[in-house]
């Protein structure tokens, strides 16, 4: 008897196992018993036409609940995939769920690219081939490929320097298929002549960025030319035999100099390519007073630290600041904090946003500020002169400690550049201006700063002071004197900057240290 138990046992055993077995020899397959009564039917990718005993029954994923326990043979169709048959034993004591991995037909591309009969020997090959859907092919040095892809239309694209592109569309079936792509030699076209700046300064100390101009165009094929620089009299002041290249982007770089090296003239050159009987020309303008450097944000308007500068940032430049300082301040001793940008949207006009923090313990204050700064006369002669208006708005406590305070400021700075050797560059400022606080205070006040900015190679110094003088109440006159030194590594955009100073209203004495990072562009 226990035979017999044993026996009837393994057969149930061997027929739920047997009705869970996947038959479609594919690994992604999987058949699994689960409780409750039924078959559910699953596929990759869904949306497979399901057919059970030669009847369609629906697409999948399907549920079939009703099906009675037996066997059934099952075929799952989807456009542009295999077909799979398969199988499968049903029984009253559990749930059959079965995931199916459809597959797209399979064929081989036998892929060659050639040289059109006729073509130059010496002229570079080295096609690039794509397809469409499946990417870049790599090629053996024979230029073949072997591409296994599911059937279907593709696109072939072959591209080679000196090369006319060659697009190829090809049906791969499940058989090989040959595809043979010739290229024809391209002929020559230039064209796409850009700069990366229309202005540059020779004389400038960041010359990796104001310095030179960099050309690109595009060429087909390989070629030979010159680079000529005319200037505004028809000469030719500079000239450079262009090299051989071998590819489709060329880049030639320019520093504002003639033949022998010498800084030129300030002007309009135009920038002339020749190659293989075309020519491509250009403008470009030689400015002595272009200049890129960080300036202190503190005041919501660029300049040292205590006096706004007249200079303003080159046409679409920007810098970015943010800084934190430390120190014992009129209302608080605490670490406020601001954080500014600043842009040149075009010529001689800049416009700045600085956002601060003061941090408290009960009552944080904060505030914004707004300048926009027009450039009259640049540091050509080297006189610069700026006109400079500014708006502060905060809260009851967010009066940046450092600045004017909240309202509308006027400004007028006027710098004068001198240098006293090669390496060094000396401006000093002098910046007055008129404040008012209102609305309830309509009674504007005095502002007076002074100013000294050293420049030696990436290190810029300054030295400022600033008197606020309230001719209504004498007693709020205040004294600002601070310094401070930006480092501006070259060629990296990146500064870093620190500062320091001191204040007094009074008889109240303070003092302040901060630290900043940036990037001016």
């Amino acid at each position: 008897m226990y035979k017999i138990h044993f026996f009837i046992f393994f057969l149930c055993f061997f027929s739920l196992i047997a009705g869970a077995q996947n038959p479609g020899n594919i690994v992604a397959d999987n058949f699994e018993e689960t409780a409750g009564r039924g078959l559910v039917i699953r596929s990759n990718p869904a949306g497979a036409r399901v057919f059970i005993n030669g009847v369609e029954y629906g697409l999948t994923p399907i549920t079939l609940n009703s099906l009675a326990p037996g066997g059934y043979s099952i075929s799952l169709v989807k456009e542009n995939y295999t077909s799979r048959n398969f199988d499968v034993t049903l029984f009253s004591t559990g749930r059959l769920v079965v995931s199916i991995k459809m597959e797209q037909p399979q064929g081989q591309v036998q892929l060659s690219i050639l040289k059109a009969e006729g073509s130059r020997a010496a002229l570079p090959f080295n096609p690039q081939v794509s397809v469409s859907s499946f990417g870049s092919v790599a090629l053996d040095d024979n230029y073949k490929a072997e591409i296994n892809l599911p059937a279907g239309y593709y696109t072939f694209r072959a591209q080679a320097f000196g090369w006319e592109d060659t697009v190829m569309a090809v049906l791969v079936t499940e058989d090989s298929v040959p595809v043979n792509i010739v290229m024809n030699p391209a002929l020559f076209k230039m064209e796409n002549l850009s700069q990366s700046r229309s202005k540059i300064n020779p004389m400038s100390q960041n010359e990796t960025r104001l310095g030179t101009a960099e050309y690109r165009f595009e060429v087909t094929a390989p070629y030979s030319g010159f680079f000529n620089v005319i200037d505004n009299n028809g000469s030719i002041v500079f000239r450079k035999q262009l090299e051989y290249s071998d590819t489709r982007i060329q880049r030639f770089t320019w520093n504002g100099k003639d033949s022998f090296g010498n800084p030129l003239p300030e002007g309009i050159y135009t920038i002339s390519v020749e190659a293989e009987n075309t020519q491509l020309k250009i403008e470009t303008e030689i400015d002595y007073s272009l200049n890129l450097f960080p300036l202190s944000l503190n005041n919501g308007i660029s300049g040292l630290i205590f006096s706004p500068l007249p200079n303003t940032l080159p046409a679409g430049s920007f810098q970015i600041e943010a800084d934190t300082y430390y120190g014992n301040f009129d209302s608080f001793t605490g670490f406020p904090f601001i954080f500014g940008i600043r842009v040149s949207p075009i010529n001689k006009l800049e416009t700045t946003v600085v956002f601060n923090l003061n941090p408290r313990n009960n009552d944080t204050g904060w505030g914004i500020t707004g300048s926009i700064k027009y450039e009259l006369v640049k540091n050509d002669f080297p006189v610069a002169f700026a006109l400079g208006i500014s708006y502060s708005y905060t809260n009851d406590t967010g009066e940046h400690p450092l600045s004017a305070g909240k309202g509308i400021g006027f400004y007028i700075p006027l710098s004068y550049n001198f240098s006293s050797g090669s390496l060094f560059s000396n401006t000093i400022v002098f910046s007055p201006g008129v404040f008012w606080h209102g609305p309830n205070d309509l009674t504007p006040f005095l502002l007076l700063s002074l100013g000294y900015l050293l420049e030696y190679k990436d290190i810029y110094s300054g030295l400022s002071v600033r008197a606020e003088i309230d001719f209504k109440d004498f007693s709020k006159f205040r004294i600002f004197a601070g310094a401070e030194v930006r480092l501006f590594p070259i060629p990296s955009g990146l500064y870093f900057s620190l500062q320091a100073g001191m204040w007094t209203q009074n008889s109240n004495l303070g003092g302040f240290g901060g630290l900043g990072i940036g990037v001016v562009y």
